[in-house]
C-alpha cells in the first residue's frame, strides 16, 4: 500500500476499535500501518496492547508473534539492539517455522555487529524458506562483514536467480566484488541496481568506486544524486568533500563537512577532516581549534595531534608544536576512532598529507 491507503487503512481500524477495544487484532493490524508509516511511539503502543488484550484469554499465537515482530522493529529502529534481539526471540518462541522471523532477528544482530549470531539465524531463514531472495542477500552481506567475499557472491548469485530484477542483490554483488578490487564489474552492478531503483546508497558507492579510479568529477556527480534522494546522508556529503579537496575546491568541500558535521556533531573522524581541509587553506587557527575538537573526541589518535602540532608551527606557536608532535610520537599509528569508521560502508579514506 501507498502512503495515502495505509493513512486510510489506519482510520479504518480506529473506527473498528472504537466498536471492539477487545480485539487484539486491530491493534496489531493498526500497528503494523504505523510502522509503514514510521509512527514508532504508536507502533509500540498499539503492540503492548495487543500483548496485554492477548495475555488475558486464549487468542492465536501469531497476533502475539506479530506483536512482538512490531516491538522488535520499533527497538531496531530506535538502535536498541538487545531488547530488539529480546522482542524478536519471543516471536521465534511463538513460531519457530517462521522463516521472516529468523530473518528480521538476524538483521537485529547484523545491525549490533554480531556477525555470527545472525549468520546463524539467516541459515535458518534459508532452511525454512529457501525461495525469498531477501534471505540469501542479508546473509551475503553479513559474510561480507566477516570477509567470506566467495559464500558472499555465491549467495548473490542464488538471489539473481531467484529474482533478476532485483536491485539490492545488484548492489550487494557490487559491494563483494569491489572489495575484491574488481572495480569495472562493481561499476555494472552499481550501474544495473541504479537503473532497476535508485537509491542514495547506490549512487554514493559507485562514488566511492569512481573516487578510487580518481573520477572525482563523476565521484562528485553520484554523491550530489545520492543527496538529492537523501540530503542528510552523512556519507555522500564526507565523500564529495573528498572529491572537492582533490579537485582544489576546499571553499566546497569545508561546507559539505560543516553540512554532515551538523547532522553527526560528535564525529571525530569529521571534526578532524574539517581541520584538515582548513589547515590545507590556511586557515590555521580556526584548524587549531577543529583539530582540539577532534582530539578530545578522538585523544588516542595520532593525527589530530599531528595536525594541530603543524597548526601551531605556521602560527609561530613552537612550543605548542613540539608538544603536540611529542604526543603523537608516544601514541604510535592507528587508534582512529572506530565508531566513525564503521558508520561508513566502505573503507573512509582519512588524508594525513600534513605540511610541517
Amino acid at each position: 500500500m501507498n502512503k495515502g491507503e495505509t493513512e486510510q487503512a489506519t482510520q479504518k481500524y480506529n473506527e473498528a476499535i472504537i466498536v471492539a477495544p477487545s480485539l487484539a487484532v486491530l491493534y496489531v493490524n493498526r500497528g503494523v500501518a504505523y510502522l509503514s508509516l514510521s509512527k514508532s511511539a504508536e507502533a509500540l503502543a498499539d503492540a503492548e496492547k495487543a500483548l496485554s488484550i492477548l495475555a488475558t484469554g486464549t487468542n492465536p499465537p501469531a497476533h502475539s508473534a506479530l506483536a512482538y515482530q512490531i516491538k522488535g522493529t520499533v527497538y531496531q529502529n530506535r538502535g536498541d539492539y538487545k531488547l530488539a534481539v529480546e522482542s524478536l526471540s519471543k516471536s521465534i518462541e511463538l513460531e519457530p517455522s517462521n522463516a521472516k522471523f529468523w530473518n528480521n532477528r538476524g538483521n537485529a544482530y547484523l545491525f549490533s555487529k554480531e556477525y555470527d549470531k545472525a549468520l546463524k539465524d539467516y541459515d535458518k531463514a534459508i532452511e525454512l524458506d529457501a525461495a525469498f531472495p531477501m534471505f540469501y542477500i542479508n546473509r551475503a552481506t553479513v559474510n561480507l562483514q566477516l570477509k567470506d567475499v566467495t559464500a558472499s557472491l555465491r549467495d548473490l548469485d542464488e538471489a539473481l536467480k531467484l529474482n533478476d530484477t532485483n536491485e539490492n542483490a545488484y548492489y550487494t554483488r557490487a559491494n563483494a566484488n569491489v572489495k575484491l578490487g574488481k572495480y569495472d564489474e562493481g561499476l555494472r552492478d552499481y550501474d544495473r541496481a541504479i537503473s532497476l531503483k535508485p537509491k542514495a546508497p547506490f549512487y554514493h558507492a559507485r562514488g566511492i568506486v569512481h573516487y578510487s579510479l580518481g573520477k572525482y568529477d563523476l565521484a562528485i556527480k553520484d554523491n550530489t544524486d545520492a543527496l538529492g534522494l537523501d540530503p542528510a546522508n552523512i556519507h555522500a556529503l564526507y565523500s564529495r568533500a573528498l572529491s572537492y579537496h582533490k579537485l582544489g575546491k576546499n571553499t566546497l568541500a569545508i561546507e559539505d563537512i560543516r553540512k554532515a558535521l551538523a547532522l553527526k556533531e560528535r564525529s571525530g573522524l569529521m571534526r578532524y577532516m574539517l581541520a584538515y581541509l582548513l589547515f590545507k587553506s590556511g586557515q590555521f587557527s580556526p584548524a587549531v581549534v577543529e583539530a582540539t575538537k577532534a582530539i578530545d573526541l578522538a585523544p588516542q589518535w595520532r593525527t589530530p595531534y599531528t595536525l594541530r602540532a603543524a597548526s601551531y608551527a605556521k602560527l609561530g606557536s613552537a612550543v605548542k608544536a613540539k608538544a603536540d608532535r611529542a604526543t603523537a610520537l608516544q601514541l604510535g599509528s592507528g587508534n582512529r576512532p572506530v565508531d566513525d569508521a564503521t558508520f561508513f560502508e566502505f573503507n573512509v579514506f582519512v588524508p594525513e598529507d600534513i605540511d610541517q
